[in-house]
């Protein structure tokens, strides 16, 4: 994302706006400030904070503003059983109670 000068005090005026547990959070030179931005336009309440980063993402193009216009979509992960799919250091366990070489961890055959 370039960010010109305008944007830039945008940038400031949005983190004057915030709350300070918020602000230490908003760096002007975070590689993800875009999705930050989308991500305090979805959840906050404040009209003035929402307009200055509409502005700012119009500012930055559509297809962010459009992004940010879209209702969040959070993932839903699902439940894994644990004995169906083990984790890596319950294999890793089970090999070493095996008797045999080892090479990093792994038993070679």
């Amino acid at each position: 994302m370039y960010i010109d000068r305008y944007m830039v005090n945008l940038f400031f005026e949005i983190r004057r706006n915030l709350p300070l547990a918020q602000q230490s959070h908003l760096r002007i030179a975070a590689v993800d400030l875009g999705e930050k931005m989308i991500a305090l336009y979805q959840q906050t309440e404040d009209e003035n904070i929402r307009v200055l980063v509409e502005r700012f993402l119009e500012r930055a193009g559509e297809d962010w503003l459009s992004r940010a216009l879209k209702p969040a979509q959070r993932y839903r992960g699902a439940k894994v059983d644990k004995a169906k799919s083990p984790s890596q250091a319950e294999k890793v366990k089970a090999a070493k109670k095996q008797k045999g070489n080892y090479y990093r961890g792994v038993l070679l055959d």
